[in-house]
């Protein structure tokens, strides 16, 4: 009889022991100086959890939760990229993407407002990257920008173009111009703009994303070209083939003709088809003076006259 009253002692007394509800305990966390938010750096980091009120039983057991936008809160395992030590997780390798989210400290331990847990937000600045400095299109083509982005929690994104709303400075915006969500679900990630016209969509296009964490943008300039571009390269060089053989044509035109040079050979031709005359030899001029003058000593005057 004894024996089974002991019994029935230690077991009510094992059942309050398990039922013995702790005093109520507060839960620091390595976040609280930033109300609990956490900006993800680009290096290894630890949140840590911890128990304030020093009557708290020594209680080792911590269990790390994670939720995130649109998802349930699911148990954190050790993992190669994050491990859990206790009161302390640790992200090895931290990933924009992946890792952003509510982490969550759940002590082992009943208090009178049930387990003492602390959340922190850990939250990665957002980034942005257009596809390059500058896209050139046609004319009439139509134009397609991605505006890659990076970090949650998802940030408010708008457009401006040339430092105006995308909705105000493209004609006929409501039929021409689309926004849409990316692969990852960024929204309005894609700018989507038809029947490109110049010069009116030639500009600075820029993405600008605004989230808890930080604030970014990028920008790329859009040029169009004329869809004839290609054929006045082929105009001009013809244009000036044509203008190079107007001047050579019109200098040609203005040179003085060369004077007429008659052959020789046929001005020799021609001397020997005509008979040359015979010379008439000059006539033989007498002067008076042979008359008049004394003849020389030792001849007479007819001698002299005989002699000529």
């Amino acid at each position: 009889m004894k024996k089974v009253i002991l019994a029935v002692a230690l077991h009510v007394f094992f059942i309050s022991a398990c039922n013995a509800v702790a005093p109520a305990m507060s839960v620091r966390t390595s976040a609280d100086d930033t109300d609990r938010l956490l900006v993800m750096p680009r290096h290894p980091f630890i949140i840590n959890c911890s128990l304030e009120n020093s009557d708290a039983p020594n209680v080792l057991v911590v269990s790390w939760y994670k939720s995130s936008e649109g998802s349930d809160r699911k148990k954190i395992n050790s993992t190669d990229r994050v491990k859990t030590a206790g009161d302390s997780l640790v992200i090895l390798e931290p990933s924009p993407m992946d890792d952003p989210g509510n982490y969550t400290c759940v002590f082992d331990v009943k208090t009178a407002e049930g387990r003492p847990e602390a959340t922190v937000q850990v939250i990665a600045n957002v980034t942005v990257r257009m596809p390059g400095v500058s896209i050139n299109k046609m004319e009439g083509e139509d134009l397609m920008i991605h505006c890659k982005m990076r970090g949650k929690p998802w940030p408010v994104v708008h457009w401006t173009k040339d430092a105006h709303p995308i909705a105000e400075a493209i004609g006929n915006a409501s039929t021409r111009l689309q926004l849409e969500q990316d692969e990852l679900g960024f929204p309005s990630a894609l700018l989507s703009l038809s029947t490109l016209r110049r010069p009116d969509d030639v500009g600075d296009y820029c993405c600008h994303a605004q989230s808890v964490a930080n604030a970014a943008v990028g920008c790329t300039i859009v040029r169009v070209k004329d869809k004839y571009a290609a054929l006045w390269p082929v105009i001009g060089i013809v244009a000036e083939l044509l203008l190079l053989a107007a001047i050579i044509s019109f200098c040609e035109s203005r040179k003085p003709k060369p004077a007429v040079v008659e052959d020789p050979d046929q001005e020799s031709s021609t001397d020997k088809s005509v008979t040359a005359a015979p010379a008439v030899p000059p006539a033989r001029v007498v002067s008076c003076d042979s008359y008049l003058a004394p003849p020389p000593p030792g001849q007479t005057a007819g001698d002299v006259r005989q002699r000529k």
